[in-house]
């Protein structure tokens, strides 16, 4: 619904985020990506992921149904995500989805909730939700990624993109009962069995991220950095929690985060580390760059910060020298990995896109980004050697876009806000 009344009010030259809808930033004709194929899914996609030559989508239908109803109302799907050169043809190759049921309730049937999918080791991880049920208390599952097998389904239902590191498989997740209240953490699995190894940051605001053993969760406008296996900061919580955690949800225990930060605004993008820093954006519009290591005190400063335009709802990309940033006022903006040598930060090159603006994605020498003006836009990752940079390829998917691509050998792939996932290549 929230969908059909975008794309009406597109219709009629409404703006989104002060920028005309379907408008873009004025200059020479942008040479247009080729569309290779595209795929009609239940509904709304998440943000695509690739591995292994293989790509990940969830969809979810964006409806209520009868409670006699049939069918599926949810399903993770995997498609061959590898293309031939050009001009050589790239047909769309789905290899093999899994459904989920609608949840009765009621008087109505409503569509089992998915989390993006997350993926290592050869494993797809994917978590569902009761929706509209009295309990939201699914589960995390795991697949093989060829062949699409369950390895498990433990713990309880990630409401994020997994994270894959050293054996564990991290996620976000979120439990109601009794209708009303609500419990939320990022729990750490065992990534074969999916038993639950513990728990850490209470009520988070975005997907974790590892990096160096460190486990980095965001929590509104705190910013909390955790030992990535669970100790030594693990303490047995008290009797009354401890019987919770562990009867009610499989958490034996409950950890303490070894450093913390703090935002100036709330944080639900996924951190990104590199170059020794851990870099989010915030609400506030403000990029913050922390130590990836900590600052050897209980409370960490940003080493720099950069103001952006817009707010940053979104996660930053990384290509090792690059950190890159879409806010909501329709930019694109580049710094240095490392900052600058000062406290604050000006981008090394910034590109108008329009809209609200995607998490952007590094996909070779060029990164992508999509937009709610229904543009995709790849510019190069290297700048343009001018302050202000157009895009070197672009493409009118027709409908707003607010979720990451996917780009792997001048191939991307991107879900619109309806319910189609597309695939481009660099001509």
């Amino acid at each position: 619904m929230l969908a059909g009344a975008l794309i009406a009010a597109m219709a009629f030259g409404a703006t989104i985020s002060g920028s005309a809808a379907g408008a873009h930033s004025p200059g020479p004709r942008v040479p247009k990506l080729t569309k290779l194929w595209t795929y009609r899914l239940i509904g709304p996609g998440t943000a695509p992921i690739l591995d292994s030559g293989t790509l990940f989508v969830t969809a979810e239908m964006r409806k209520t149904l009868g409670i006699h109803a049939k069918g599926p109302g949810s399903y993770l799907y995997a498609f061959a995500g590898t293309c031939p050169p050009a001009p050589a043809r790239c047909p769309k190759d789905l290899l093999w989805r899994h459904s989920y049921p609608t949840v009765p309730d009621v008087s109505e049937r409503v569509p089992t909730g998915l989390s993006p999918a997350g993926v290592g080791a050869g494993r797809v991880y994917v978590g569902w939700n009761q929706v509209g049920a009295d309990q939201y208390d699914g589960q995390e599952q795991a697949f093989t990624e060829n062949t699409g097998v369950s390895v498990f389904s433990a713990g309880q239902g990630g409401t994020s993109t997994a994270v894959v590191v050293s054996g564990f498989v991290y996620s976000k997740w979120q439990f109601t009962c009794c209708g009303s209240e609500t419990f939320s953490g990022t729990e750490a699995l065992n990534a074969t069995t999916g038993k639950p190894v513990f728990d850490a940051g209470f009520s988070p605001t975005s997907a974790p991220a590892v990096a160096g053993g460190t486990l980095f969760v965001a929590s509104a406008g705190a910013f909390d950095a955790f030992d990535a296996s669970g100790s030594p900061t693990c303490p047995a919580p008290p009797p009354v929690v401890a019987q919770f955690y562990m009867e009610t949800l499989g958490f034996p225990v409950v950890c303490n985060p070894q450093w913390s930060g703090a935002a100036g605004g709330n944080i639900t993008g996924t951190p990104v580390a590199a170059g020794g820093e851990v870099y989010v954006g915030a609400s506030d519009g403000v990029l913050y760059a922390f130590p990836e290591a900590g600052c050897g005190s209980a409370t960490c400063s940003p080493d720099w910060t950069a103001t952006i335009g817009g707010s940053i709802t979104q996660s930053v990309a990384v290509n090792g020298t690059t950190v890159f940033v879409g806010s909501s006022n329709g930019m694109l903006e580049a710094f240095p990995v490392g900052g600058c040598g000062s406290a604050t930060c000006s981008p090394e090159w910034s590109a108008t896109v329009g809209g609200s603006v995607s998490a952007p994605a590094v996909g070779g020498p060029l990164v992508y980004v999509a937009s709610t003006n229904d543009l995709l836009d790849a510019f190069a990752a290297a700048g343009c050697g001018n302050p202000t940079c157009t895009a070197e390829w672009q493409v009118n998917c027709h409908r707003p876009v607010d979720t990451a691509p996917a780009a792997s050998n001048g191939v991307v792939f991107v879900t619109d806000a309806v319910h189609t996932l597309h695939a481009y290549r660099v001509p």
